[in-house]
Protein backbone atom coordinates (compact mmCIF):
# COMPACT_ATOMS: atom_id res chain seq x y z
CA UNK A 1 0.00 0.00 0.00
CA UNK A 2 1.04 3.63 -0.50
CA UNK A 3 0.41 6.13 2.26
CA UNK A 4 2.05 9.44 1.35
CA UNK A 5 0.07 12.60 0.62
CA UNK A 6 3.00 13.89 -1.43
CA UNK A 7 3.34 13.63 -5.20
CA UNK A 8 6.33 13.47 -7.50
CA UNK A 9 6.94 16.92 -9.08
CA UNK A 10 5.78 17.43 -12.67
CA UNK A 11 8.14 19.68 -14.65
CA UNK A 12 7.65 21.04 -18.16
CA UNK A 13 11.23 21.13 -19.45
CA UNK A 14 10.43 22.67 -22.84
CA UNK A 15 11.50 26.06 -21.53
CA UNK A 16 15.11 24.94 -21.20
CA UNK A 17 15.65 25.20 -24.96
CA UNK A 18 13.11 27.97 -25.60
CA UNK A 19 15.57 30.84 -25.77
CA UNK A 20 13.73 32.56 -22.91
CA UNK A 21 16.18 33.08 -20.04
CA UNK A 22 13.48 33.22 -17.38
CA UNK A 23 11.87 29.98 -18.62
CA UNK A 24 15.28 28.31 -18.72
CA UNK A 25 16.07 29.40 -15.17
CA UNK A 26 12.69 28.11 -14.00
CA UNK A 27 13.45 24.65 -15.42
CA UNK A 28 16.89 24.64 -13.77
CA UNK A 29 15.40 25.56 -10.40
CA UNK A 30 12.58 23.00 -10.64
CA UNK A 31 14.87 20.16 -11.73
CA UNK A 32 17.35 20.96 -8.97
CA UNK A 33 14.68 21.19 -6.28
CA UNK A 34 13.14 17.86 -7.31
CA UNK A 35 16.57 16.18 -7.36
CA UNK A 36 17.33 17.47 -3.87
CA UNK A 37 14.00 16.71 -2.23
CA UNK A 38 12.64 13.65 -4.03
CA UNK A 39 15.33 12.26 -6.31
CA UNK A 40 12.46 11.79 -8.79
CA UNK A 41 10.56 13.98 -11.22
CA UNK A 42 7.97 13.59 -13.97
CA UNK A 43 8.84 15.35 -17.21
CA UNK A 44 6.52 17.00 -19.71
CA UNK A 45 7.55 18.92 -22.81
CA UNK A 46 10.40 16.44 -23.27
CA UNK A 47 10.17 16.01 -27.03
CA UNK A 48 9.99 12.20 -27.16
CA UNK A 49 7.37 11.60 -29.90
CA UNK A 50 4.15 10.01 -28.68
CA UNK A 51 4.09 7.70 -31.70
CA UNK A 52 7.57 6.44 -30.85
CA UNK A 53 6.54 5.69 -27.28
CA UNK A 54 3.39 3.88 -28.38
CA UNK A 55 5.31 1.77 -30.89
CA UNK A 56 7.92 0.86 -28.28
CA UNK A 57 5.32 -0.15 -25.68
CA UNK A 58 3.20 -2.30 -27.96
CA UNK A 59 2.73 -6.01 -27.32
CA UNK A 60 6.02 -7.81 -27.83
CA UNK A 61 7.04 -11.49 -28.15
CA UNK A 62 8.71 -11.76 -24.73
CA UNK A 63 10.79 -14.73 -23.61
CA UNK A 64 12.28 -15.14 -27.06
CA UNK A 65 16.04 -15.67 -27.48
CA UNK A 66 16.46 -13.19 -30.34
CA UNK A 67 17.66 -9.73 -29.22
CA UNK A 68 15.56 -8.09 -31.95
CA UNK A 69 12.02 -9.55 -32.26
CA UNK A 70 10.85 -10.02 -35.82
CA UNK A 71 8.23 -7.31 -35.50
CA UNK A 72 7.98 -4.80 -38.37
CA UNK A 73 9.35 -1.42 -37.39
CA UNK A 74 10.35 -2.54 -33.90
CA UNK A 75 14.10 -1.98 -34.20
CA UNK A 76 13.62 1.47 -35.72
CA UNK A 77 11.16 2.39 -32.95
CA UNK A 78 13.55 1.28 -30.20
CA UNK A 79 16.52 3.05 -31.77
CA UNK A 80 14.43 6.22 -32.05
CA UNK A 81 13.30 5.87 -28.44
CA UNK A 82 16.89 5.49 -27.21
CA UNK A 83 18.07 8.52 -29.16
CA UNK A 84 15.16 10.71 -28.02
CA UNK A 85 15.42 9.67 -24.37
CA UNK A 86 19.19 10.10 -24.30
CA UNK A 87 18.66 13.65 -25.53
CA UNK A 88 16.25 14.22 -22.63
CA UNK A 89 18.95 12.91 -20.31
CA UNK A 90 21.43 15.45 -21.68
CA UNK A 91 18.89 18.23 -21.05
CA UNK A 92 18.33 17.12 -17.45
CA UNK A 93 22.04 16.77 -16.74
CA UNK A 94 22.65 20.22 -18.24
CA UNK A 95 20.00 21.72 -15.98
CA UNK A 96 21.49 19.92 -12.98
CA UNK A 97 24.97 21.20 -13.74
CA UNK A 98 23.68 24.77 -13.87
CA UNK A 99 21.71 24.26 -10.66
CA UNK A 100 24.90 23.08 -8.97
CA UNK A 101 26.83 26.14 -10.14
CA UNK A 102 28.85 24.45 -12.87
CA UNK A 103 29.17 24.94 -16.60
CA UNK A 104 26.21 23.58 -18.54
CA UNK A 105 28.26 20.80 -20.16
CA UNK A 106 29.89 19.58 -16.92
CA UNK A 107 27.93 16.31 -16.76
CA UNK A 108 27.19 15.99 -20.47
CA UNK A 109 30.92 16.02 -21.27
CA UNK A 110 31.28 13.05 -18.89
CA UNK A 111 28.98 11.02 -21.18
CA UNK A 112 31.77 10.56 -23.75
CA UNK A 113 32.10 6.79 -24.29
CA UNK A 114 29.03 6.32 -22.10
CA UNK A 115 28.01 2.79 -21.19
CA UNK A 116 24.35 3.81 -20.94
CA UNK A 117 21.85 1.06 -21.67
CA UNK A 118 18.12 0.73 -22.27
CA UNK A 119 15.91 -2.22 -21.33
CA UNK A 120 12.39 -3.36 -22.13
CA UNK A 121 10.84 -4.81 -18.97
CA UNK A 122 7.76 -7.02 -18.93
CA UNK A 123 5.98 -7.55 -15.63
CA UNK A 124 3.59 -10.52 -15.89
CA UNK A 125 0.05 -10.19 -14.59
CA UNK A 126 0.01 -10.66 -10.78
CA UNK A 127 -1.97 -13.90 -11.01
CA UNK A 128 0.78 -15.46 -13.13
CA UNK A 129 3.50 -14.91 -10.52
CA UNK A 130 1.42 -14.96 -7.33
CA UNK A 131 3.15 -18.10 -6.05
CA UNK A 132 6.59 -16.51 -6.58
CA UNK A 133 6.45 -12.87 -5.54
CA UNK A 134 4.26 -9.89 -4.73
CA UNK A 135 6.75 -7.51 -6.32
CA UNK A 136 7.51 -6.71 -9.93
CA UNK A 137 10.70 -5.10 -8.62
CA UNK A 138 11.74 -4.99 -4.99
CA UNK A 139 12.76 -1.68 -3.34
CA UNK A 140 16.10 -0.51 -4.71
CA UNK A 141 18.15 2.49 -5.79
CA UNK A 142 19.43 2.80 -9.34
CA UNK A 143 23.20 2.77 -9.67
CA UNK A 144 24.08 5.19 -12.44
CA UNK A 145 23.79 8.95 -12.90
CA UNK A 146 20.12 9.22 -13.85
CA UNK A 147 17.43 6.89 -15.15
CA UNK A 148 14.75 7.88 -17.65
CA UNK A 149 11.60 5.79 -17.82
CA UNK A 150 8.53 5.50 -20.01
CA UNK A 151 5.76 3.19 -18.85
CA UNK A 152 2.37 1.99 -19.99
CA UNK A 153 -0.90 2.97 -18.32
CA UNK A 154 -1.06 0.10 -15.84
CA UNK A 155 0.90 1.77 -13.04
CA UNK A 156 2.71 0.13 -10.14
CA UNK A 157 5.76 2.38 -9.68
CA UNK A 158 6.13 3.59 -6.08
CA UNK A 159 8.77 5.98 -4.75
CA UNK A 160 9.89 6.32 -1.12
CA UNK A 161 9.17 9.99 -0.40
CA UNK A 162 10.98 12.40 1.93
CA UNK A 163 8.30 11.64 4.54
CA UNK A 164 9.32 7.98 4.52
CA UNK A 165 6.05 6.87 2.91
CA UNK A 166 5.52 5.32 -0.51
CA UNK A 167 4.28 7.63 -3.26
CA UNK A 168 2.36 6.03 -6.14
CA UNK A 169 3.56 7.52 -9.44
CA UNK A 170 0.66 8.28 -11.75
CA UNK A 171 0.84 6.04 -14.85
CA UNK A 172 0.98 8.29 -17.92
CA UNK A 173 2.96 7.22 -20.95
CA UNK A 174 3.05 10.81 -22.20
CA UNK A 175 5.40 11.68 -19.31
CA UNK A 176 9.02 10.63 -18.90
CA UNK A 177 10.02 9.71 -15.35
CA UNK A 178 13.53 10.75 -14.28
CA UNK A 179 15.35 9.71 -11.14
CA UNK A 180 18.76 10.27 -9.60
CA UNK A 181 21.05 7.25 -9.28
CA UNK A 182 23.58 6.41 -6.59
CA UNK A 183 26.54 7.53 -8.70
CA UNK A 184 25.15 11.05 -9.10
CA UNK A 185 24.19 11.22 -5.42
CA UNK A 186 27.78 10.33 -4.57
CA UNK A 187 29.17 12.83 -7.09
CA UNK A 188 27.08 15.67 -5.63
CA UNK A 189 28.29 14.82 -2.11
CA UNK A 190 24.78 13.77 -1.08
CA UNK A 191 23.23 17.05 -2.22
CA UNK A 192 20.96 15.15 -4.62
CA UNK A 193 18.79 12.30 -3.37
CA UNK A 194 18.76 8.77 -4.73
CA UNK A 195 15.35 7.46 -3.69
CA UNK A 196 14.31 3.89 -3.13
CA UNK A 197 11.59 2.78 -5.50
CA UNK A 198 9.71 -0.41 -6.32
CA UNK A 199 7.14 -1.87 -8.69
CA UNK A 200 3.99 -3.46 -7.30
CA UNK A 201 1.69 -4.36 -10.18
CA UNK A 202 -1.82 -3.87 -8.79
CA UNK A 203 -3.56 -3.57 -12.17
CA UNK A 204 -4.37 -7.24 -12.65
CA UNK A 205 -2.77 -6.99 -16.10
CA UNK A 206 0.74 -7.37 -17.43
CA UNK A 207 2.85 -4.22 -17.35
CA UNK A 208 5.57 -2.85 -19.61
CA UNK A 209 8.17 -0.17 -19.06
CA UNK A 210 11.32 1.03 -20.78
CA UNK A 211 14.11 2.46 -18.62
CA UNK A 212 17.21 4.13 -20.02
CA UNK A 213 20.05 3.99 -17.51
CA UNK A 214 22.34 6.95 -18.20
CA UNK A 215 25.96 6.33 -17.22
CA UNK A 216 29.14 8.36 -17.80
CA UNK A 217 32.19 7.01 -19.59
CA UNK A 218 33.59 3.84 -18.07
CA UNK A 219 36.81 5.58 -16.99
CA UNK A 220 35.17 8.77 -15.71
CA UNK A 221 36.43 9.78 -12.27
CA UNK A 222 33.56 10.68 -9.94
CA UNK A 223 34.79 12.95 -7.15
CA UNK A 224 32.46 14.36 -4.49
CA UNK A 225 34.97 17.15 -3.91
CA UNK A 226 33.70 18.69 -7.16
CA UNK A 227 30.49 19.72 -5.36
CA UNK A 228 31.41 19.94 -1.68
CA UNK A 229 30.64 23.46 -0.45
CA UNK A 230 33.50 25.48 1.10
CA UNK A 231 34.16 24.07 4.54
CA UNK A 232 31.87 21.05 3.94
CA UNK A 233 33.28 17.59 4.57
CA UNK A 234 33.77 15.46 1.46
CA UNK A 235 31.65 12.41 2.22
CA UNK A 236 32.98 10.00 -0.41
CA UNK A 237 36.33 8.96 -1.85
CA UNK A 238 36.81 9.43 -5.61
CA UNK A 239 35.84 6.39 -7.70
CA UNK A 240 36.08 5.36 -11.34
CA UNK A 241 32.55 5.06 -12.66
CA UNK A 242 32.69 1.78 -14.58
CA UNK A 243 34.41 -0.44 -12.00
CA UNK A 244 32.40 1.15 -9.18
CA UNK A 245 29.10 0.39 -10.91
CA UNK A 246 30.19 -3.15 -11.79
CA UNK A 247 31.27 -3.88 -8.20
CA UNK A 248 27.96 -2.51 -6.95
CA UNK A 249 26.03 -4.82 -9.27
CA UNK A 250 28.25 -7.80 -8.39
CA UNK A 251 27.60 -7.24 -4.69
CA UNK A 252 23.84 -7.24 -5.24
CA UNK A 253 23.68 -9.98 -7.86
CA UNK A 254 25.52 -13.27 -7.15
CA UNK A 255 25.25 -14.28 -10.83
CA UNK A 256 27.62 -11.43 -11.74
CA UNK A 257 30.28 -12.85 -9.38
CA UNK A 258 29.90 -16.28 -10.98
CA UNK A 259 30.23 -14.88 -14.51
CA UNK A 260 33.32 -12.86 -13.54
CA UNK A 261 35.01 -15.99 -12.16
CA UNK A 262 34.40 -18.04 -15.29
Amino acid sequence: MTGSTLSIPLIDISGFHSGDAAARDAVVAAVGAAAEQYGFMRLDGHGVPAATVSESLRDLPFYKPAPWPAAPGFRDAMTGTYTAMFSVGETILSAMALHLGREEDFFVSALHDSYSNMRIIHYPAPAVVADVTDFGSRPHEDRGMITLLIQDGNGGLDVKGPDGEWIAVEPDQSKVICNVGRLLRRWTNNRYTSAFHRVVNRSGRSRQSIPLFVHPGFNQVVDAADFAAPGEAVKFEPVVAGPFTYEDFAYQRPSWKTQAAE
